[in-house]
């Protein structure tokens, strides 16, 4: 019995071999075993995966390289076509969406908690080194009621429309948040090349952010006139919607 250990591929062939004659020259014969140990690292893994010496082949390198946050959107699209495709058949699958919701809600709190935690810990620790006060201070009081009025009239509007908490939670998931993490929320939308520096200016929700990036630092992407102006009036559609539905009685149970 014979192990060989080898941090690389380097001359294994050979010695291997020499070992393996030298081995079948004694009486009794003995039994070679080789084996390659190879250290980590970020191209190849400690332990070969099937079907391939060394590294995976082409269709588990591209699997592998699919990051978490891919493979949720890639889950969340198919399952969008799906219920659209096949509606009747997809009741049976209720129960995995209900757990996936579950499982974000858990998530979700802790990490909303801890995220405003750490956020007033680091402000209150940086007073008395560096001034954050807003810059102008009445322009970001106003833009956090007019965002305060807008999700507050979104959310009047998803209550009306939606029959089950499911729906209600799809609106947040596919609506609010998506529109929010791409407003320019932790980047600057000057970033971006074309076409999606012309589709984040059109999505209202980078106003409000912009708004209050420049109320704050005095730093914006677009004019803070035009922030506050686009803000307000998307503010005044939303909430002008809902009295209309609310005059109408559109969906209201009793």
């Amino acid at each position: 019995f014979c192990v060989i250990l080898g941090l690389d591929g380097s001359g294994k062939t050979t010695l291997a071999r020499h070992l393996a004659e030298h081995a079948g020259s004694t009486t009794p014969p003995l039994k070679l075993r080789y084996f390659h140990f190879m250290p980590t690292s970020p191209s190849r893994p400690l332990f070969p995966w099937p079907g391939s010496a060394d590294a995976p082949d082409r269709m588990t390198r591209f699997l592998r390289s699919i990051s978490l946050t891919h493979w949720i959107f890639i889950a969340m699209l198919g399952g969008l076509l799906l219920g659209w495709a096949f509606p009747t058949e997809s009741q049976s699958l209720k129960v995995v969406s209900n757990m996936f919701l579950k499982m974000i809600k858990c998530i979700l709190v802790p990490l909303v908690f801890g995220t405003l935690v750490v956020g007033i810990a680091v402000w209150l620790s940086t007073l008395p080194f560096v001034w954050t006060w807003p810059l102008y201070p009445g322009y970001a009081l106003a833009m956090l009621l007019i965002a305060a009025v807008l999700m507050s009239a979104l959310g009047l509007l998803a209550g009306l429309w939606a029959d089950k908490w499911d729906q209600l939670s799809l609106f947040q998931s596919f609506l609010i948040n998506p529109l929010s993490f791409l407003a320019g929320v932790f980047y600057s939308v000057q970033s971006l090349e074309e076409p999606w520096k012309s589709l984040a200016h059109g999505n209202p929700f980078f106003f409000m952010i912009d708004g209050l990036r420049w109320a704050f630092f005095g730093v914006s992407d677009a004019a803070a006139a035009l922030d506050f102006a686009v803000s307000l009036g998307f503010c005044v559609t939303i909430s002008l919607l809902c009295w209309l539905l609310l005059a109408r009685g559109w969906r209201i149970r009793h």
